[in-house]
């Protein structure tokens, strides 16, 4: 009887155990069924990879888009003829477009012919339109400048290849000196055709109208900067046969640094060169080194200027330009020499009306309101910004 209990209990127990494992089976199965399916849902996607992989840009350069994707991808290009090209694409297709455009590029229309010097990448996705400006330069001066349409050229310019290298480096290189440098490649032409100071052939016709090509002295003087750079040799450039530009390059405040670079003049050997352009130089640019003295050592000038406008045995156009450079001094007490000599030379004379234009010029110039000075940096360096005291022997007489 006890055995049969036994047995009973054994067998009971072993039918509970099997349905408690059945039901635990069971539970864990229903548990694990939404990561099995959420696996089930990794896998789909992982399997639609490659219908996203598709969506990735065409990419593409400008001068071989124009048979992609059935002609659904379209260009325009408007361009001034100098600086500036704006292209706009329009994509109406269902896949975005990664178009580039290289240096090198040409443009053209029957009038003319622009490089592009700074290459471009442009993104256009499935049915946008999209416009950006590339920077261009001329290759002739006799471009017309003005708003026009461009298509694009299967010419070269294998001339500007060292340029357009060089300028991958130097993004600060601005336009105005890349289209000088760029002309003065491509067509040789000299400083007088960039130059925006005024000139003594100024009156002489020019069979090339280049005024929409002119420039600052700062981008002339950094196209011949460039140019050097490049390795192209002065002696085939008609740019740098002007002597005219050194004097006007060293007298601009925005140039002069440039200038003292280029022409290899140090900065201790600035009142040398001054001294020598006044005693040595050419004798139809000599002058311009009054207006260098007076600009960059006004204390000298101070004393030196009013002895070369009193001395009766100069050249008038010394005489003249002592007067009109005590301006660039900047100091009252210039303003006050002005002065006496309006009343000195007479205010019919032409020394005493230059006086008193320049005199006139100076005061509003004195009488403006100072400006804020910003500090634009702290240090705890002692920084001397001294200039070197500069002691000069008024020479009598420079013709």
């Amino acid at each position: 009887m006890i055995r049969s209990c036994s047995k009973v209990i054994a067998v009971a127990a072993l039918v509970a155990l099997m349905a408690w494992e059945w039901n635990y089976a069971r539970a864990h199965f229903l548990h694990l069924q939404p990561r099995e399916q959420a696996s089930q849902k990794a896998f789909v996607l992982r399997g639609e990879l490659p219908e996203v992989a598709a969506l990735k840009p065409v990419e593409t350069d400008v001068s071989t888009f124009s048979g992609i994707l059935q002609g659904k991808v379209q260009a325009s290009f408007v361009g001034n003829g100098r600086e500036k090209l704006r292209v706009t694409v329009v994509n109406r297709s269902d896949r975005p477009i990664q178009l580039k455009v290289s240096e090198g590029q040409v443009f053209s229309n029957p009038a003319s012919s622009v490089v592009v010097v700074r290459p471009c990448t442009l993104v256009v996705h499935a049915g946008e339109t999209l416009g950006q400006d590339l920077q261009t330069a001329a290759l002739s001066s006799s471009n017309k400048i003005g708003a026009a349409a461009y298509a694009l050229s299967t010419a070269t310019a294998p001339r500007l290849n060292e340029l357009l290298a060089h300028l991958r480096y130097h993004p600060e290189i601005s336009p105005g000196t890349i289209q000088t440098v760029v002309l003065a490649i491509t067509e040789n032409l000299p400083a007088g055709a960039f130059a925006r100071y005024a000139r003594p052939d100024g009156d002489i016709p020019s069979r090339i109208d280049t005024t929409a090509f002119r420039v600052d002295t700062c981008d002339l003087i950094c196209a011949l900067i460039v140019l050097r750079d490049i390795g192209m040799p002065n002696s085939l450039l008609a740019i740098t046969v002007d002597p005219q530009l050194k004097s006007e390059a060293m007298l601009d405040p925005l140039a002069h640094a440039y200038a003292m670079e280029y022409y290899k003049i140090p900065f201790q050997n600035e009142w040398s060169y001054w001294k020598s352009e006044l005693l040595q130089g050419d004798p139809a640019l000599r002058h311009y080194a009054l207006y260098g003295i007076a600009r960059f050592f006004p204390d000298v000038a101070l004393q030196m200027l009013p002895k070369w406008a009193r001395t009766r045995t100069l050249n008038q156009t010394y005489r003249q330009s002592a007067v009109q450079a005590l301006v660039e001094t900047g100091r009252p007490e210039a303003a006050s020499v002005l002065q006496q000599f309006e009343h000195e030379f007479g205010r019919r004379t032409e020394l005493g009306k230059t006086a008193r234009v320049a005199g006139q010029y100076l005061s509003q110039r004195l009488n403006q309101e100072t400006p804020k000075i910003t500090v634009a940096y702290r240090t705890t360096r002692d920084v001397s910004l001294r200039q070197p005291t500069v002691v000069i022997s008024v020479v009598a007489a420079a013709n």
